[in-house]
């Protein structure tokens, strides 16, 4: 798996990463396609969770679902730490992959979790003990055509500003 610096953020390529890496990001794209956006049909997201057990690693996904009434709507990062704790996994997790498609959105601009979903992933850190060094990768449904992969952890993520969330996405451009 590609390294990440604390306090540091990377713009990768698919040739640039690892076997798990490039798995993680395919399942989470697969999981993409599970999430539930039949009324506005706006952002299908899919995240798929790290998971270090004896020396192998796992992968658990979660997609989101949306409902006209916004308080309603779960985060593919929500869902999949649900799917994390119903299978005991929380203390074995070490990173998330998230990949996003919204509708509408420029061209190219990575979603990054939500400002709901950070805490959530601060916690879930602190019960894996690995704290800011949680692994993070985002890309958008097109990575493979356009190649631009956003590789971070979570204590860079709360303190580079041009990682703050938007709703339009980043552009990775940006980050050079």
């Amino acid at each position: 798996m590609a390294t990440v610096n604390r306090n540091k953020v990377r713009l990768v390529t698919l040739d640039q990463l690892g076997d798990l890496d490039r798995q993680s990001l395919e399942l989470a794209d697969q999981e993409r396609l599970n999430a539930f956006n039949e009324v506005f049909k706006r952002i299908s997201v899919g995240a798929a969770y790290h998971v270090k057990m004896e020396g192998d690693m796992l992968f658990v996904r979660g997609s989101n679902l949306e409902h006209p009434l916004p308080q309603l709507c779960s985060c593919a990062e929500l869902i999949g730490i649900g799917a994390l704790h119903s299978q005991h996994l929380t203390s074995f997790c070490v990173g998330i992959t998230v990949v996003a498609r919204r509708l509408r959105a420029p061209k190219g601009r990575i979603i990054l979790p939500c400002d709901t979903c950070r805490p959530r992933l601060v916690q879930l850190a602190g019960w894996s003990d690995v704290g800011d060094n949680f692994r993070i990768l985002a890309t958008t449904h097109d990575y493979k055509r356009e190649g631009k992969i956003i590789l971070t952890n979570l204590g860079t993520l709360f303190r580079d500003p041009r990682l703050r969330y938007s709703p339009e996405g980043i552009d990775p451009d940006n980050l050079l």
